[in-house]
Order: C-alpha cells, then structure tokens, then sequence
C-alpha cells in the first residue's frame, strides 16, 4: 500500500485532545474517528452533539445487539464517498471498505495495533496526488504503560509472554519488555 497521501501523522494522548481534533474539522472537510468500544462511540456522540456539532454518524458492526441505534453502512458510505461531516466508528470500517472521497481530511484512530492501522489507513483510497489526509494516532501516555507494568509485575512467570491490548509483554528473570512485535523465546 502506497501512504504517500498521509500528509502527517500526529499523536494525541487524552479524550480531550481526541474532540478537540473532531471540533476544529472545517466545513467542507471531513473526518473519520475509529474508536475502541461502543461506549467510547456513544461518549463521542454525545458530547459533540453536546456541543452543537450535529452532521454526526456512527457505526458499529450490524451484528451487534447495540446496532439498532447507530446509523446503517449505506447511510454513512454512499458511491465510497461518506455522507457526514463526522463519521465515528467501530473497527467495523477497519477493513474492505473503500472511501473516495476527496474531503476525507482526517483519519483518528485510537486503535493500538499497527496492522490494524495500517488497514485503517488504507480506507481512504486518494483520487490524485493532491488528495491528502493527516492522521492522528493514540499515543500511550507514561501512566497507561506503567498501569501495564504493574499489571505485568503482578503475575509470576518465567520467559513467558502475554498479549493485552494489543502489547506483547514479557518476562525474563527481572526483565520485563514491552513490545508490539512478536518475540521468540
């Protein structure tokens, strides 16, 4: 995949920092906000619409139970083009959809797997070499991967691994890493 149309890549590392990415979104662009949980979705939901912010869409799976109040793939995504200022999703969007929209601006992900973004970004398919979009990434902040550590220091193993949230931890003697690759022992 050619990601020659990311015209940069930024972190953020708060809710916060995430709506106020959302907020500054001018007319005439667009942004597309992947999100971890159904109620991370609904929290974005309303506080922007909270806001005023009111050409909102949501998505999540139409197999999920929840799926009754969220908008339907064919009201978000019409011709590849998205029919809302804001359209907030589920990992539901991750993969197989294409978007050939040239107002496509802005591509959020909170998502921590790099394969996962990596399909992510190649949602957004350019129309021509002018055809951009910044991304933002969830960056975990210094307290999320301590919490991680201390988690990890409570469990009494020997060169073993484990996979949370998309970290490979691991445990040597009085070593403990944190990684996104895979290791072998």
């Amino acid at each position: 995949m050619d990601y020659r149309f990311v015209s940069s890549v930024k972190f953020f590392y708060r809710d916060d920092d995430e709506l106020d990415i959302i907020r500054r979104v001018q007319p005439g662009e667009k942004i597309l906000v992947f999100v971890n949980t159904i109620a991370k979705l609904r929290k974005l939901r309303d506080s922007l619409k909270a806001d005023g912010i009111e050409d909102v869409a949501c998505l999540c799976s139409k197999y999920r139970q929840e799926a009754e109040e969220f908008d339907k793939l064919d009201d978000v995504l019409v011709g590849n083009v998205l029919q809302h200022q804001v359209t907030l999703t589920t990992t539901t969007l991750y993969n197989g959809v294409d978007m050939k929209d040239r107002a496509l601006k802005y591509v959020v992900s909170e998502l921590w797997n790099p394969l996962v973004n990596a399909q992510i970004l190649g949602r957004k398919r350019p129309l021509d070499e002018g055809d951009t979009c910044a991304v933002y990434l969830l960056h975990y902040h210094k307290e999320r991967l301590e919490g991680v550590l201390k988690k990890s220091r409570s469990i009494s193993w020997d060169r073993s691994r484990h996979i949370e949230n998309g970290l490979m931890i691991g445990r040597h003697g009085r070593h403990i890493c944190i990684s996104l690759k895979h290791w072998k022992y």
